[in-house]
């Protein structure tokens, strides 16, 4: 799915439901199998200057490899995550900066476009054990 901030006033929620397919029109990779549960989705879109607080919930579940013996078993996801939106900064800016905590939230974007799509799988592999053992 992918919004304009431009159009977006102070604050918008959007909920969201993707089935199974959604997953299988992405990337396969080893790790996640499918998806075989609806995932939900709720989002927060708020201003906040010239950057944009994105702040979510998703839940689900998704069949993935246990590290240990290697046989698909389910694995339930909940997770919350809260992240900045911001426009990169100006190339003409060389200088270099110390990046604190709190930069490593900051999600850059190419444009006022974003595609939720992507940042929702970035948000599930970010919730995904180290180590899936069934």
């Amino acid at each position: 799915m992918i919004i304009d901030l431009g159009t977006i006033p102070e604050e918008t929620q959007i909920r969201e439901v993707y089935q199974k397919e959604w997953w299988d029109l992405g990337k396969q990779d080893d790790k996640i199998q499918s998806l075989v549960s609806p995932l939900q989705v709720q989002l927060k879109i708020s201003r906040a200057g010239d950057k944009f607080v994105l702040k979510g919930g998703i839940s689900g579940g998704f069949q993935v490899v246990c590290d240990r013996c290697l046989q698909p078993f389910r694995w339930d996801l909940d997770a919350e995550f809260s992240l900045f939106l911001a426009l990169p900064p100006s190339p003409t800016d060389q200088s270099e900066v110390e990046l604190l905590d709190e930069d490593m939230n900051v999600d850059f974007m190419g444009g006022e476009r974003v595609d939720l799509d992507g940042i929702i799988r970035e948000q599930i592999y970010l919730s995904l054990p180290m180590k899936s053992i069934c």
